[in-house]
């Protein structure tokens, strides 16, 4: 359960590489629109928080950046839930977050970002 976990936010994190390197379907969307999506959006900078803990074990590098990692999983007849938990450095207060709850706000941010750029989405 936590490697699909970890996986899906590292590939919802990789969508501003993509976004970024697709010059000759988004000619006009600049980095600088991807970048400050990114980051400006509070799940999504816990989103890159997990990926890059689970590449990096504590980020280090940008501004303010989250570190986040899976804190508890537990699974039941009735399935399974995630506990995420993330604090940053100008804010060290560990804050804590149902995983597919973040999943789901983060897919509905970049599906608003899409549709701010009118790009169909996938």
């Amino acid at each position: 359960m936590d490697a699909r976990v970890e996986r899906f936010f590292g590939e919802c994190n990789d969508m501003r590489d993509w976004l970024k390197a697709d010059k000759v379907n988004l000619p006009s969307l600049t980095d600088q629109d991807v970048m400050d999506h990114a980051f400006g959006d509070q799940d999504l900078r816990v989103c890159n928080g997990i990926a890059n803990t689970h590449k990096h074990h504590t980020v280090t590098q940008g501004q303010n950046p989250v570190t986040a990692r899976i804190q508890r999983t537990t699974t039941s007849d009735s399935g399974a839930s995630v506990r995420i938990e993330y604090s940053s450095l100008l804010d060290p207060i560990l804050r804590y977050v149902d995983a597919q709850h973040l999943a789901r706000a983060c897919v509905a941010s970049w599906r608003l970002f899409l549709e701010q750029h009118r790009i169909s989405p996938p």
